[in-house]
């Protein structure tokens, strides 16, 4: 019994390791898609606020961005994910929300962004 236990302790600890970096790969990938729509969302609020008109096929761009981050932490971090996917909702009629709406579901841009240097720096 005790060759077996020897035998089959690395083949569990390459799993284990193998398991461990898929899991930090895909948080990796969250975190980037996170940003991706944090800057994408910056840049196109950035526009709107030298006066460019508002562009729904941006609009729909940056709903899909947030839609996939979103996505991208379901297996980390549900409170997150629901965040995430409020902000891609918010995306199909940005007009409708208001301004206790952002801040009663934690959405808000500056919210979001910090929380993004927050993943990055902990990273």
């Amino acid at each position: 019994m005790s060759e077996m236990w020897t035998q089959f302790v690395p083949v569990l600890l390459q799993w284990l390791k193998e398991q461990m970096s898929a899991k930090g790969h895909r948080q990796e990938a969250a975190i980037r898609a996170l940003q991706t729509a944090v800057l994408e969302t910056n840049l196109y609020e950035t526009a709107l606020g030298r006066g460019d008109q508002r562009n729904l096929e941006r609009q729909r761009e940056l709903m899909g961005l947030w839609g996939a981050a979103a996505a991208s932490f379901y297996r980390f971090d549900p409170d997150l994910t629901e965040r995430l996917q409020l902000k891609a909702e918010y995306w199909t009629d940005p007009e409708s929300w208001t301004r206790e709406n952002l801040r009663g579901a934690r959405i808000s841009l500056q919210e979001i962004t910090e929380l993004t240097r927050q993943l990055l720096r902990e990273g």
